[in-house]
C-alpha cells in the first residue's frame, strides 16, 4: 500500500514519512476488526486469570503469555 500524500511504501495507517493519515481499504478495515476482536478476546482472558484462584507463579506464567500474544497483536502491521 502506498501513501495518498506522498506515494511512500506504508505497512500502517499513517504514513511514517509524512504523517499523512491514510484511508483504509475494505480489506484493511475486515483486518482491523477482527484485530479488535481478538484484542478484547485477550484482554477478558487477562482479566479473568487475574481473578483465579491459583499459585502466584502459574498465574504469572499465564498473564505473561497473554501479554506477550496482546503485543505481538499490536506490533502487527497491515500490509
Amino acid at each position: 500500500m502506498n501513501c495518498s500524500n506522498c506515494g511512500s511504501r506504508i505497512s500502517t495507517l499513517k504514513c511514517e514519512y509524512c504523517g499523512t493519515l491514510n484511508a483504509a481499504s475494505p480489506q484493511q478495515k475486515a483486518i482491523l476488526s477482527e484485530h479488535g476482536k481478538k484484542r478484547a478476546n485477550l484482554v477478558e482472558k487477562l482479566k479473568t486469570i487475574e481473578k483465579m484462584k491459583m499459585p502466584e507463579s502459574i498465574k504469572q506464567k499465564k498473564v505473561e503469555v497473554i501479554q506477550k500474544q496482546i503485543i505481538e497483536l499490536d506490533n502487527h502491521k497491515l500490509d
